[in-house]
């Protein structure tokens, strides 16, 4: 019973500070409707200046596609303008502060229909 206490406190004394959990989120590089496309893992681990969130990529006012992950706090809860020919697209970042927060999704699909619907998107924004 000593033994254990006197561990204990070595344990304490040793590392008195510990540093805190990196968050977790759910991530998609690419998400179209409810499908996640472009992503190997779907869980990120966040850097300590980063918090989970959702950028939800809009043209004319309506979201095209989204992506879920890990974004630096500074552009936490922002909104940019496309310039040039992507001037019609705009980005709306919003952060969250706790695991898994950002939401969620469904399996991926193949690579050959991300490609398709990306060349559609370029054809519709260019035109």
């Amino acid at each position: 019973m000593v033994l254990n206490l006197l561990l204990c406190l070595l344990a304490i004394a040793c590392f008195p500070g510990q540093t805190q959990a990196q968050k977790e989120c759910h991530a998609c590089q690419l998400k179209l409707s409810s499908i996640c496309y472009l992503t190997t893992s779907y869980t990120a681990q966040c850097q300590e200046n980063s918090n989970c969130g959702i950028t939800y990529y809009s043209i004319g006012g309506s979201v095209a596609f989204t992506r879920y992950g890990c974004f630096e706090t500074q552009i936490c809860n922002t909104t940019a303008q496309g310039s040039g020919a992507l001037k019609a697209l705009s980005a709306n970042t919003t952060c969250c502060i706790t695991n898994y927060c950002n939401g969620g999704f469904t399996a991926r699909a193949p690579h050959f229909a991300v490609i398709g619907l990306l060349s559609v998107f370029l054809l519709y924004i260019t035109s």
